[in-house]
């Protein structure tokens, strides 16, 4: 049976309209586009200089979307190498790798590997339906200066 092809679009900023590469298969869900647009709509200029999470990366739309409207950094935690590699792609497509690091393991050994807290702004943490990860959120938060963090949570699945 053939996978269907999933199209994400960055839906505003500077590379609003412009489409990104996802992951093949089921391991990663894209957040939808009226979600994302919504959730950066409520987030308005606050996301201007800021330094960003992307916790469950996925194919990186969610980090992606934010350097699009003006972050100054993202940082995307993905444990699925395929998804690494898609991420590596957009970031390279968009030419934002200076302000773009990919971190390559779970976020249960990021949070435990992690030097420092207060180190983002903005945390945005959409984790897969069913993984064990999920109940993992409510510790990101502690990284964060401004307290700033969305969970994303679909009754979808769950």
């Amino acid at each position: 049976m053939r996978q269907k092809k999933v199209r994400v679009r960055i839906v505003s900023g500077e590379f609003g309209g412009r489409f990104i590469k996802t992951p093949p298969g089921s391991t990663t869900h894209p957040m939808g586009e009226r979600v994302r647009s919504a959730m950066f709509n409520s987030l308005g200029e606050s996301i201007r200089g800021a330094r960003v999470l992307d916790a469950f990366a996925g194919s990186g739309a969610v980090g992606l979307e934010a350097l699009s409207r003006g972050a100054e950094s993202a940082v995307f935690v993905e444990r699925d190498r395929v998804a690494q590699r898609v991420i590596a792609e957009n970031i390279s497509i968009l030419g934002v790798e200076e302000k773009s690091i990919v971190i390559k393991t779970t976020i249960v050994n990021w949070l435990e590997s992690a030097s420092s807290t207060g180190e983002f702004d903005i945390i945005f943490a959409d984790p897969p339906y069913h993984n064990p990860q999920f109940s993992t959120v409510s510790q990101v938060n502690e990284t964060t200066q401004t307290g700033w963090i969305y969970d994303i949570i679909t009754s979808r699945n769950r």
